[in-house]
């Protein structure tokens, strides 16, 4: 493209803007509007996301940690599958977009202080896709109220 042409344009632009004087207002204006306008709409905090619980080692320990991630404001707890084909069912009926796996014996890891894990199964299909993000951060924040000693 001329450097020529272009500078021709924004100098046509230019004698525009101070032929007509409303434009200016709207000219400053209207960026200001969509910057507030889509800021609201694309940012925004998900809160209340559908969460199914597989507790297996049904102890304290992963009472807390349920409590943990509901008392957060991102989760619901809305189902309590038994195995794992019901867990299955929930994220895959959209009923539930995560799935916090707690595996039997967990309590007793903690207690023996051993490295032990949680599962958490995210629905992808979300688009955006900010679950494991909450999940990680709601485990950096909270991490003395889940794993306090008994």
């Amino acid at each position: 493209m001329d450097w020529r042409r272009i500078k021709t344009l924004i100098w046509k632009e230019f004698v525009q803007i101070r032929r007509d004087k409303s434009m200016l207002p709207m000219l400053l204006i209207m960026p200001i509007i969509q910057l507030l306008v889509f800021g609201y709409v694309a940012g925004g905090d998900v809160r209340n996301m559908p969460m199914a619980v597989l507790d297996s080692d049904q102890t304290l320990t992963s009472s807390r940690i349920v409590s943990a991630f509901t008392e957060s404001g991102y989760y619901t707890q809305v189902a309590t599958p038994v195995d794992d084909a019901a867990m299955k069912e929930s994220i895959d009926s959209g009923a539930a977009q995560v799935a916090l796996v707690i595996p039997k014996g967990l309590e007793a890891d903690v207690q023996a202080k051993r490295a032990t894990r949680i599962g958490v199964i995210v629905d992808g299909s979300d688009a955006k896709g900010q679950f494991a993000q909450f999940v990680n951060e709601l485990m950096e924040r909270h991490p003395e109220s889940v794993w306090k000693e008994q």
